[in-house]
C-alpha cells in the first residue's frame, strides 16, 4: 500500500522481474540444507544420513560446520545447494 495522506492508501504493486527455474535440488545425503523449524532452526549444514518408519515421520541427520550434529524432522528443513556449498 501506498500512503498518499495519513486517511487514505493506494495499492501499489513494484514491477517483479519474472524468474525461471532453472535446476531442481533434492534432499539427499551430502547436500546442504537450513532447517526452518523446530528445536534447531537457522542450523544450516549438510545431510548426513536419513530414516523412516511407515507411519511416522522421516528424520534426517544434519552435520553444521563445527560438527555439531542434530536430528529433525524432513518438513523443516530445506535444501539450499548441492554437495557441501550453498
Amino acid at each position: 500500500m501506498l500512503a498518499t495522506h495519513p486517511t487514505s492508501c493506494l495499492p501499489f504493486c513494484p514491477a517483479v522481474p519474472a524468474t525461471l527455474v532453472s535446476t531442481f535440488i533434492k534432499s539427499d545425503v551430502d547436500n546442504a540444507v537450513m532447517s526452518t523449524g523446530g528445536r534447531n532452526m537457522d542450523r544450516v549444514g549438510t545431510i548426513k544420513n536419513g530414516e523412516g518408519q511407515k507411519g511416522s515421520f522421516e528424520t534426517i541427520h544434519v552435520q553444521d560446520a563445527a560438527g555439531h550434529e542434530a536430528a529433525t524432522r524432513l518438513s523443516n528443513v530445506y535444501t539450499i545447494g548441492k554437495g557441501t556449498k550453498p
